[in-house]
């Protein structure tokens, strides 16, 4: 879908970042990544940024 959505504007997608709220927080990561790696086509990193807040979601 991101490829169609892309394409009209001319871009591409280079790779996918899984947020790394998705990755400390999500009881279904496991499926979720085998799933995108699989029908990505990209590469699929691990991570949205450098660093790992203590509290994510507050207190």
């Amino acid at each position: 879908m991101l490829k169609t959505w892309m394409a009209p504007l001319g871009e591409t997608i280079d790779a996918i970042h899984i947020g790394t709220c998705l990755l400390d927080n999500c009881p279904y990561i496991d499926t979720i990544m085998k799933k995108v790696k699989a029908k990505a086509g990209v590469d699929v990193i691990e991570g949205s940024h450098p660093y790992k807040p203590v509290k994510v979601f507050g207190d």
